[in-house]
């Protein structure tokens, strides 16, 4: 099962379609953890305690500062009526690149009774580490280049607080920011020691893809340190709305031992395997293969009609004798603005040859989001509009998604995921189909 920090996170792709319901990854047994704050009564949608205000924007502050952070965490996950519960200690190192982490461990307690060590995964560069005593082995993931996300979206779940104040409310790289609906004060509350300000808020998240809308609607409860205003308890009640389809996913974690900018060293979250512990190195791409397209390479490209940036509307047949290149994107898709560049860089190597870069543009709630950034950013590439049916079409899940036609109209090359810097391969693929 899988949990919304898969659908959106995985691999750095942005989902275009979000799943009708949300899930947890299965993890340790079931476990009671410490109850979190009661929440105070619900505020009247609107209505921002001014204390309350000042409090989260403090709690802003306190996790940008954030560079790293050691604690144990419990966190329990309610959803679908199944429960899934983690415990562990735990050491990140935050980054404020695209991809949010830049360096993880997870240590799981052994067993009752058992004097093995424990189970801990950890990520660092584009490695992951997974010590298992059970089956007493180290497999060491080699991602070939991807950043290194847990690959159980239950190791993220106690991190969505500082991912999402670090990135100015925006729960997951690529989504837009959470809109803050209400915020009270609640009261105040001593735990693990440390005196905390209980603050009760509601945020919402707007988004969109392929043809669909959908709303993510948190309730969320948390308790800070008067001092650090970092958290000590959370508990978030996650609504995803699509349409009719209203799923609901229920996260409590508390943090005890909390510490904040220590400066680990890179070798901690590289481990190595104990004596008696066999050592396996495995090329891992995501945890799942990217949905697969409608078409592949020597099918015919399907047909279009979309308008441009200028409102002049343009066809497959247009581009009859060039090597056509679709990037289909959106504006809040991360991942999508850092290949951009490298789309733009294509256009101008191959400027005055028959070739040419067309971005399609894709589930934007604002109608002009696609040609305020295109301009803003003075790509001069191509960008058709409007593009969801097309990407319906090609049965696109991910973007960014290549599409790439040769001269003739036969595809060349169908591609769900694109990185930045895959520019010199692109480049040698459309020169040999200029060549023939």
């Amino acid at each position: 099962m899988h949990s919304l920090v898969d659908l959106i996170c995985r691999s750095c792709l942005v989902a275009v379609f979000l799943a009708p319901a949300l899930a947890v990854a299965q993890g340790p047994a079931p476990q009671t953890p410490q109850p979190p704050p009661t929440p105070p009564a619900a505020q009247p949608a609107g209505t921002i305690d001014a204390a309350a205000n000042a409090l989260l924007g403090k709690a802003r502050t306190a996790a940008k500062a954030t560079r790293d952070l050691s604690a144990t965490i419990e966190t329990k996950v309610i959803s679908e009526g199944e429960t899934s519960t983690l415990r562990a200690a735990m050491q990140i190192v935050f980054s404020d690149d695209r991809f949010p982490l830049k360096a993880w461990r997870f240590e799981l307690p052994a067993k009752e009774g058992s004097s093995g060590p424990s189970s801990t995964v950890s990520g660092i560069g584009d490695r992951i580490y997974q010590l298992s005593p059970s089956t007493k082995e180290l497999v060491e993931l080699d991602l070939k280049g991807l950043p290194p996300m847990p690959q159980e979206a239950t190791f993220l779940l106690p991190l969505t607080w500082y991912i999402a104040e670090r990135g100015d409310g925006a729960m997951f790289p690529g989504m837009p920011p959470a809109k803050l609906i209400a915020a009270a004060m609640g009261e105040e509350r001593t735990l693990d020691g440390v005196r905390c300000q209980v603050v009760t808020l509601t945020r919402e998240t707007e988004l969109g893809g392929g043809g669909q809308s959908a709303r993510l609607v948190e309730e969320l409860t948390v308790a800070l340190g008067v001092d650090d205003h970092l958290p000590r308890s959370a508990r978030s009640v996650l609504r995803q709305i699509a349409g009719t389809e209203v799923a609901v996913q229920e996260t409590e974690t508390t943090y005890t031992k909390v510490r904040s900018n220590v400066g680990p060293k890179e070798d901690s979250f590289r481990i190595t395997a104990p004596a008696g512990f066999a050592h396996r190195v495995e090329a891992s791409g995501p945890e799942s293969p990217a949905p697969e397209l409608a078409v592949k390479a020597g099918d015919r490209a399907k047909e279009f009609t979309l308008k441009n940036l200028d409102g002049a509307e343009r066809r497959l047949a247009d581009y009859r004798g060039k090597v056509l290149v679709l990037d289909f994107w959106a504006t809040w898709c991360g991942p999508c603005k850092q290949v951009m560049p490298t789309m733009q860089a294509i256009h101008e190597h191959f400027k005055d040859r028959p070739v040419a870069i067309v971005g399609v543009n894709v589930g934007e709630k604002a109608p002009n989001a696609g040609v305020e950034y295109m301009r803003a950013q003075k790509f001069s590439y191509e960008c058709l509009l409007a593009g969801e049916e097309l990407a319906k079409a090609y049965a696109i899940q991910l973007i960014p998604t290549l599409i790439i036609v040769g001269p003739d109209g036969t595809i060349l090359l169908a591609q769900s995921g694109v990185s930045a810097d895959e520019k010199e391969t692109l480049i040698k693929l459309i020169e040999g189909a200029i060549a023939k």
